[in-house]
């Protein structure tokens, strides 16, 4: 991908970093929590709000992100 602009790099990089937001989070392995498990009752479950649905990034978006991952501002 050749790169023309300064404004270009712009939008990559504030790509680039949406992408890294939508991510999930990396745990590291073998990783514990020593707090028991949350157990809630029907009626809890019924009164909860429900947590938004993240929006997923696209097959484009996540090819800009790993080409600025990997290849860092070498555009």
């Amino acid at each position: 991908m050749k790169v023309k602009s300064i404004d270009e790099i712009k939008d990559i990089l504030e790509t680039a970093a949406y992408v890294d937001r939508l991510l999930p989070a990396v745990q590291a392995p073998k990783y514990r929590c020593c707090m028991p498990e949350i157990i809630y009752t029907p009626q809890e479950i019924a009164f909860m709000d429900r947590r938004p649905v993240r929006p997923r990034p696209t097959q484009e978006q996540v090819s800009l992100w790993e080409m600025v991952i990997l290849n860092g501002c070498r555009f």
